[in-house]
């Protein structure tokens, strides 16, 4: 079995997991929560370029291994976003962290560093688990979204992690890494450090 083979293995057993916590439906629902881009299209991506959206912990093989963690962190795509209760999460990067991968801005628009004029620059596999479980439907003409991921249970999850992310921060608070030029380059770095087994 590839890296690559194993990880989709994972990332569709995590989402399994998210989807049943939430919402307690079945498996079959897997297949009806990644993004319908027909739908994101007709939006305009209205949510990226609002906020990033968060990885959950799960996204990651081994989040407590700083030697898997840091080639993701150094892509300068991912970064550390401080939440409540001196807690952290991991989310994708917004405009607003210009030279750093440390959040600082919360409650402000700061569109996403993938969102492109064709979506998202991270082919669905590797996405956010918070952006494939922000799912899109059509109600009385207009696009609503059924949220299978909040960012309640995001920060439950992550605050098991608390001592790693708290190093990581530590680490990365006064790096300048400046936001990606060549952001293809860039993704397919992140994709190759997110399946490399730890």
């Amino acid at each position: 079995m590839t890296e690559e083979e194993y990880y989709a293995l994972w990332k569709r057993k995590t989402l399994l997991l998210e989807i049943k916590n939430q919402r307690k439906i079945d498996e079959s629902c897997v297949e009806n929560t990644l993004c319908d881009y027909h739908l994101c299209q007709l939006c305009g991506g209205d949510c990226c370029q609002s906020y990033p959206c968060a990885f959950s912990p799960f996204d990651f093989l081994d989040l407590r291994n700083l030697n898997y963690m840091r080639p993701i962190l150094n892509t300068g795509i991912v970064c550390i976003r401080p939440v409540r209760s001196n807690n952290f999460i991991l989310r994708v990067r917004g405009y607003e962290e210009k030279n750093t991968i440390i959040a600082k801005n919360r409650h402000k628009i700061n569109p996403c560093i993938l969102a492109s004029d064709k979506g998202c620059l991270l082919p669905t596999l590797y996405r956010p688990s918070e952006g494939l479980l922000f799912v899109p439907y059509l109600k009385n003409q207009k696009i609503k979204h059924s949220i299978l991921y909040s960012m309640n249970t995001c920060i439950q999850e992550y605050a098991f992690y608390k001592k790693v992310l708290n190093q990581l921060y530590s680490e990365y608070k006064s790096k300048k890494i400046p936001i990606p030029q060549n952001k293809e380059e860039k993704v397919e770095k992140l994709m190759k450090a997110l399946v490399k087994q730890p």
